[in-house]
């Protein structure tokens, strides 16, 4: 009968990519491996590894049992280090890479307490617009918002984040000519860069989740929120960005959000890191934290609420 022992085997071999260097990590002999791979085989009735003097290689369905083999190997892995911190006080260095509107609104804040709360844990915080490598870059965990791509991460989704658009008073009193979307077209529209899909395309969508993608233009882009919000708030124009960003300003009056019967684009926060290293206790507990300070803030994020 196949082992979970077995399946982990063949992950090692496939990782050290030799029976002998396979072998030593697993202190035990190239023959015995050997065999315990052949076993494998026969037990599952697929050849997993073409054998040869020079390489290892691996067959289709060696390829198929090593994906299937990298989690078996991560969750045994995952285990092991929370058991063995069941009752360790977290301790060490964890990197954190976040996008400078999170960081600005929330999370400097937030680590700060944390720092507070687990003086043993030194986070180096870097707020950065830019697509982080987080494998190549030591990174431990990143806040990211929008559509993952990246199957080599594992994500933990924080809040859901609406978008609205907005203008000052001062705006909406000299031009009282916006009553859909479409008449954005002849207003000035202030350009958040970063946005997924292209930042002069402003989507909305109305009740029965019909959905419209109105092309604006304007006289400012930045590819930093704030910058965008002060000049909103200063009667320049029109500006769409994440609620978060302007909840006290909309709760204060000091900008007014538009068209409360449509919505405009929900995009998920997540926070990330990579799949194939272990979670260690300070990155698990500093993940923990930040999602419960997303979720108590929901209604920063939600224009519903």
């Amino acid at each position: 009968m196949t082992s979970a022992n077995d399946i982990a085997l063949f992950g090692l071999l496939v990782e050290a990519g030799s029976f002998t260097k396979a072998a030593e990590m697993a202190q035990m002999s190239p023959p015995g491996l050997s065999k315990r791979i052949a076993k494998l085989e026969e037990d599952i009735n697929a050849q997993l590894v073409y054998r040869s003097t020079r390489r290892l290689s691996l067959t289709d369905a060696g390829q198929r049992l090593w994906i299937h083999a990298q989690r078996i190997n991560q969750q045994l892995d995952d285990a092991l280090a929370e058991v063995s911190e069941y009752n360790s006080e977290p301790k060490g260095l964890v990197r954190v890479s976040v996008p400078t509107i999170s960081g600005d609104i929330l999370l400097a804040d937030v680590i700060s307490e944390f720092c507070q709360l687990y003086p043993g844990i030194q986070v180096d915080l870097r707020l950065e617009n830019r697509f982080v490598d987080l494998i190549a870059e030591g990174v431990d965990i990143a806040v990211r918002t929008g559509e993952l791509k990246d199957s080599n991460l594992k994500a933990k989704l924080l809040v859901y984040s609406d978008w609205v658009v907005c203008a000052s008073p001062a705006y909406l009193d000299k031009h009282n000519n916006i009553e859909s979307p479409l008449d954005l077209s002849e207003h000035n529209c202030l350009i958040y860069s970063l946005q997924q899909g292209g930042g002069n395309n402003w989507s909305f969508r109305n009740a029965e989740g019909a959905s419209t993608i109105v092309t604006v233009s304007g006289t400012l882009a930045s590819n930093n929120a704030v910058v965008l919000k002060r000049a909103c708030m200063a009667g320049y124009g029109i500006t769409y960005v994440p609620k978060c960003l302007v909840h006290s300003e909309i709760k204060a009056g000091s900008l007014v959000s538009l068209w409360h019967e449509l919505s405009a684009k929900r995009q998920g926060v997540y926070a990330v890191s990579p799949y194939n290293r272990v979670q260690s206790l300070p990155v698990r507990t500093l993940i923990a934290f930040i999602d419960k300070a997303y979720k108590s803030r929901e209604f920063w994020f939600l224009k519903s609420l």
